[in-house]
């Protein structure tokens, strides 16, 4: 069975948040994430400045 990943972002004030979920390849599924660090910019958007990565067991 092929492999699909879903991703969305959240954002709140200085925040983004990717959510991502596996499925397929195997019998189970599971959640891994990435927490992203954003300013705003001169563009009216978001310039991300520092992430964190997930647990080991997600990599």
């Amino acid at each position: 069975m092929p492999t699909t990943t879903n991703s969305y972002v959240t954002g709140y004030g200085n925040t983004a948040t990717v959510s991502s979920t596996t499925y397929g390849g195997g019998v189970g599924s599971y959640s891994c994430f990435y927490t992203l660090y954003a300013q705003p910019n001169k563009q009216g958007s978001y310039t991300v400045v520092g992430f964190e990565k997930p647990k080991i067991d997600c990599e």
